[in-house]
């Protein structure tokens, strides 16, 4: 698995040959956006764009609905398998190429700092996919990881012990 994590200082100005590379070994790619055009990612398996950097590209919307049938053009036209649409406290929204859009709620009790959960998130899920997990399970995990981050002050990483402790408290 490659994980291209763009931050728009110029790096992955053209990402297109590392993901081009990757397709022609069969590796996917978990891309986490920042530009205002998501065709520089065309062929990733998928990206994570939070709700403003998604709002950017396909404009605002007022209903979940509007959101998922964007997405599903957005999966489409840039030959995704899926997006992963994070949402603050309102969870994150999974949209993978011909299923059913999942939500998945924020695990946050109380939320001190934001920073780095984007990072947390799909270095979270670049791990799960990584070792065998499914997409959903590996969203899952992720919102447990960001649930931590941002109940933490300033910036702050989770330990494998940390998600091992949320997943006991589930069963």
């Amino acid at each position: 698995l490659i994980l291209l994590s763009d931050y728009g200082k110029g790096l992955l100005s053209d990402a297109q040959p590392f993901i081009a590379a990757a397709r022609k070994h069969s590796i996917p790619v978990l891309v986490d956006p920042k530009k205002n055009n998501f065709e520089n990612y065309s062929g990733s398996y998928l990206i994570t764009p939070n709700k403003m950097e998604f709002e950017a590209v396909v404009g605002p919307w007022s209903k979940q609905s509007e959101m998922i049938e964007r997405a599903a053009r957005v999966i489409e036209q840039c030959d995704l398998q899926g997006l992963l649409i994070t949402q603050g406290e309102q969870g994150m929204t999974l949209l993978m190429k011909g299923q059913t859009a999942e939500h998945f709620p924020a695990h946050a009790q109380e939320v001190y700092d934001v920073t780095g959960a984007g990072d947390t998130v799909i270095a979270t899920l670049a791990s799960g996919i990584a070792s065998g997990k499914s997409v959903q399970d590996s969203v899952h995990l992720s919102c447990q990881a960001a649930g931590i981050v941002v109940g933490r002050v300033g910036t702050s990483s989770v330990s494998v012990d940390d998600l091992q402790r949320i997943q006991q408290s589930e069963i």
